[in-house]
């Protein structure tokens, strides 16, 4: 397995520390990799190749190029003369976006992390028009990774068009909706704007049994997503029908919806949820109005949607059936 950097024509050396400088503002940077799997090479058989791309792409004066060899693979840190003009990076590493403790995994095994490499890389030079110096496939060590640990790591020098941004969301302890469907869903929301490229969108379980979402993506600006929990069904056939009018309500009211779909939680019911940029626009409020069955509470929902319309305004932008622990109620969806 071949890492991905320009190959050396000689091999590296070290410059002198004592190398005279001009530019008083002069400093010394520090850039570290992720962890290189061991199926790359040897540490120190790294640091040749890894060392000449990276003088290359950021166009500086290396000092040294230290070694950290791990049981899993190599990290390298490389130290270099930094001038007035700091070198920025560009990488698909680093911390979560908006949940600092989600492991950034979204790829099963380094197998088919190597396999998907390729096409990740072309969306990363798509997406911010910069040419890695380094790709790697790593392995997330971090917390609530456990089903999808690896990533395709890229290097590269500068601001570029746009970043790597990587969100998590906990659903619940319990999944009832199509996994596949939403985050089918998810890539369907983000491919369709401007601003944002997907990288991929996972369903996943964690090392404590939750299911969450996770969503790598390159983008303009910082994208945050906001996961609400609405009213309850008994049955996941019920559910998945008032989840689909919770959309429709949400999209009346004119919120963006990044997915929607069901969950449940062991000891409770069903529950709808929705999967938004923004914050909840939506709130409900019991109709009083009771049906034998779920199905006669659909039946009507159009009727009492243009009936509370009518009563209320246009504010009503949906009609939800509850089924708890009483009988079917109608509950009007409101855009406050």
């Amino acid at each position: 397995m071949k890492i991905t950097a320009p190959v050396l024509s000689c091999a590296f050396t070290l410059l002198a520390a004592s190398h005279a400088h001009s530019m008083q503002t002069d400093s010394i940077g520090h850039y570290t990799t992720g962890l290189i799997p061991k199926s790359y090479g040897h540490c120190e058989s790294l640091k040749p190749e890894i060392s000449r791309a990276f003088m290359e792409a950021a166009n500086v004066e290396l000092l040294s190029t230290e070694c950290s060899s791990r049981s899993s693979g190599s990290v390298l840190t490389l130290n270099y003369v930094e001038t007035s003009r700091p070198v920025e990076f560009n990488t698909t590493r680093g911390r979560s976006v908006n949940d600092d403790i989600a492991g950034r995994g979204y790829i099963k095994t380094e197998t088919e992390c190597e396999t998907r490499k390729p096409g990740v890389v072309q969306v990363f030079k798509a997406a911010t028009g910069l040419n890695p110096f380094l790709v790697y496939c790593t392995e997330d060590e971090a917390a609530n990774s456990s089903t999808h640990p690896w990533h395709v790591a890229i290097e590269a020098v500068g601001i570029g068009n746009m970043t790597y941004q990587y969100i998590d969301r906990m659903l619940s302890d319990g999944m009832s909706t199509n996994p596949e469907a939403l985050t089918t869903e998810i890539k369907q929301y983000f491919s369709s704007r401007p601003d944002t490229m997907v990288v991929d969108a996972v369903y996943r379980i964690d090392n404590i049994s939750f299911a969450r979402v996770g969503i790598a993506l390159l983008a303009k600006k910082r994208v945050s997503i906001n996961k609400y929990e609405f009213l309850t069904t008994r049955s996941e056939r019920d559910c998945g029908f008032e989840a689909d009018e919770l959309k429709a309500a949400a999209l009346r009211a004119g919120m963006p919806v990044v997915g929607h779909g069901c969950q449940f939680r062991q000891s409770d019911y069903h529950k709808t949820f929705l999967i938004t940029e923004t914050r909840s626009q939506l709130s409900y409020d019991t109709t009083g109005i009771t049906f034998d069955t779920m199905e006669a509470c659909r039946a009507a929902r159009e009727v009492l949607f243009q009936d509370m319309r009518r009563r209320l305004g246009d504010t009503v932008v949906g009609i939800s059936c509850r089924s708890g622990a009483d009988q079917p109620t109608a509950f009007v969806i409101f855009r406050p």
